[in-house]
Protein backbone atom coordinates (compact mmCIF):
# COMPACT_ATOMS: atom_id res chain seq x y z
CA UNK A 1 0.00 0.00 0.00
CA UNK A 2 1.34 3.40 -0.96
CA UNK A 3 1.47 5.85 1.98
CA UNK A 4 -0.50 9.00 1.28
CA UNK A 5 -0.76 12.24 3.19
CA UNK A 6 -4.47 13.06 3.23
CA UNK A 7 -3.65 16.60 4.32
CA UNK A 8 -2.70 17.00 0.67
CA UNK A 9 -6.42 16.95 -0.17
CA UNK A 10 -7.08 19.88 2.12
CA UNK A 11 -4.06 21.79 0.84
CA UNK A 12 -5.25 21.26 -2.73
CA UNK A 13 -8.72 22.50 -1.80
CA UNK A 14 -7.27 25.67 -0.26
CA UNK A 15 -5.18 26.28 -3.39
CA UNK A 16 -8.24 25.88 -5.64
CA UNK A 17 -10.23 28.27 -3.47
CA UNK A 18 -7.43 30.83 -3.57
CA UNK A 19 -7.39 30.50 -7.37
CA UNK A 20 -11.10 31.39 -7.50
CA UNK A 21 -12.38 27.85 -8.08
CA UNK A 22 -14.73 27.33 -5.09
CA UNK A 23 -16.79 24.58 -6.72
CA UNK A 24 -13.73 22.37 -7.09
CA UNK A 25 -12.45 23.35 -3.64
CA UNK A 26 -15.70 22.27 -2.04
CA UNK A 27 -15.39 18.84 -3.66
CA UNK A 28 -11.85 18.33 -2.34
CA UNK A 29 -12.74 19.54 1.16
CA UNK A 30 -15.44 16.86 1.10
CA UNK A 31 -12.91 14.23 0.02
CA UNK A 32 -10.60 15.24 2.89
CA UNK A 33 -13.45 14.72 5.34
CA UNK A 34 -14.31 11.32 3.84
CA UNK A 35 -10.72 10.11 4.11
CA UNK A 36 -10.21 11.15 7.73
CA UNK A 37 -13.35 12.57 9.37
CA UNK A 38 -11.78 13.03 12.79
CA UNK A 39 -8.57 14.76 11.75
CA UNK A 40 -10.21 16.82 9.02
CA UNK A 41 -13.38 17.82 10.89
CA UNK A 42 -12.42 21.49 10.48
CA UNK A 43 -12.99 21.06 6.73
CA UNK A 44 -16.71 21.02 7.47
CA UNK A 45 -16.41 24.68 8.49
CA UNK A 46 -14.64 25.45 5.21
CA UNK A 47 -17.40 23.76 3.20
CA UNK A 48 -20.04 25.75 5.06
CA UNK A 49 -18.13 28.98 4.35
CA UNK A 50 -18.20 28.20 0.63
CA UNK A 51 -21.99 27.95 0.71
CA UNK A 52 -24.13 26.45 -1.99
CA UNK A 53 -22.52 25.87 -5.35
CA UNK A 54 -24.92 25.95 -8.27
CA UNK A 55 -24.63 25.04 -11.93
CA UNK A 56 -26.78 27.96 -13.10
CA UNK A 57 -23.79 29.55 -14.85
CA UNK A 58 -23.44 26.38 -16.94
CA UNK A 59 -27.03 26.34 -18.16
Amino acid sequence: MIPYDFNHLEQGARKLFDEGRPDEAKYWYGRAIEENPVANAHCVDEILKLGEITIDHLL
